[in-house]
């Protein structure tokens, strides 16, 4: 995966809100680095964001962009995130959000340190 200069467009307190920064798009999902702070729209972390597009909310986070590889891999097994932005994903994302984030840890991912085993 190769990031570039793009413009993202995330839910915030404060509601959508864009900035431009690196990432990438990985349809349903675009990848970037966090927003520390929300009124500037600056970037920094040392981690990178995995948000759903169609809802501009952040889903994980991941330290590496091989880590957002192999993370994004496990995502796309689940059909809920091809849904759009409406009640019945934020129900489904409800539903399914632990058996994501088994699929995940099954996968091999820490929570603790935002990392793939053997990455």
């Amino acid at each position: 995966m190769k990031t570039a200069d793009i413009s993202v467009s995330i839910n915030t307190s404060k509601g959508r809100k864009t900035y431009n920064g690196r990432g990438a798009v990985i349809f349903p999902f675009v990848v970037h680095r966090p927003v520390l702070d929300k009124d500037e729209m600056t970037l920094g972390g040392s981690y990178w964001c995995i948000s759903h597009m169609a809802s501009g909310r952040q889903a994980f986070k991941a330290k590496t962009v091989k880590d957002v590889k192999r993370m994004i891999a496990v995502l796309s097994r689940f059909d809920l995130f091809l849904m759009p932005e409406c009640d019945k994903f934020y129900e489904l994302c409800s539903q399914q959000g632990q058996e994501v984030k088994n699929a995940l840890l099954n996968g091999g991912f820490s929570f603790d340190t935002m990392r793939f085993d053997n990455v």
